[in-house]
């Protein structure tokens, strides 16, 4: 009778382990999850905005950029990298459609960049590259570059105002697919086409929320 007790006893013992081993297992599934849903719902913050990059093994969030933050002799806010060929200073925002991007821009006293030659292009895209391939046109960023007029025009112009007088499309592009692609992304990182047209742009639909958009504004003197 004492060793049936004793066996009963361990066995309750064992019982209860795997039940807390059971409820420990769960919390960290549950856990993992919740991080894992707030990270993906803070695709519609700037989550990014400041790197480090809160990377986890569990984060579905696309990688951030691998951009510079810096400011030259005051000429740029914090945060805002500053760049001598335009006298401009820039800085990489995230998840957001054209019109949104233009306005939370605006917000700052910039525009959408706008973009006059190869080099500053290289310069948007290392400020908005994240080094992985993309998966999807959404993954990549907006410019200042849009069909403001259309259809009573079809002239592309910038949200700045300034002169188009660059226009580096990808081959086809723009081609307007589906009768509605009025604005302008930069393909800021590479994809899987055989023919890649990473630092060329595309048009697209312009309620797409777009990964990251660069706003540009004047340094100050």
């Amino acid at each position: 009778m004492a060793e049936f007790q004793e066996n009963k006893a361990k066995a309750n013992l064992a019982l209860k382990a795997l039940a807390m081993w059971f409820l420990l297992f769960a919390s960290v599934l549950l856990a993992e999850y919740v991080v894992t849903s707030i990270e993906f719902e803070q695709q519609g913050t700037d989550r990014c905005s400041h790197p480090p990059c809160p990377f986890r093994p569990s984060c579905r969030c696309p990688p951030c950029p691998k951009y510079p933050i810096t400011s030259a002799n005051g000429r740029c806010k914090s945060g805002w990298t500053y760049y001598k060929e335009t006298d401009a200073c820039y800085k990489t925002f995230f998840w957001a459609t054209f019109d949104d991007a233009e306005r939370r821009c605006e917000s700052y006293g910039g525009h959408l960049t706008s973009v006059h030659s190869d080099d500053e292009n290289d310069f948007i895209i290392e400020m908005s590259h994240t080094g992985y391939n993309r998966t999807a046109h959404r993954m990549l960023t907006w410019i200042g570059l849009r069909q403001a007029d259309y259809p009573k025009s079809k002239d592309w112009t910038w949200t700045d105002g300034t002169n188009v007088d660059f226009l580096p499309w990808a081959p086809t592009e723009p081609n307007n697919a589906n009768g509605n692609e009025r604005c302008a992304q930069v393909h800021s990182d590479h994809g899987a086409e055989d023919a890649d047209p990473f630092g060329k742009w595309n048009d697209i639909y312009c309620d797409h929320t777009m990964r990251s958009y660069v706003c540009k504004k004047m340094a100050m003197h």
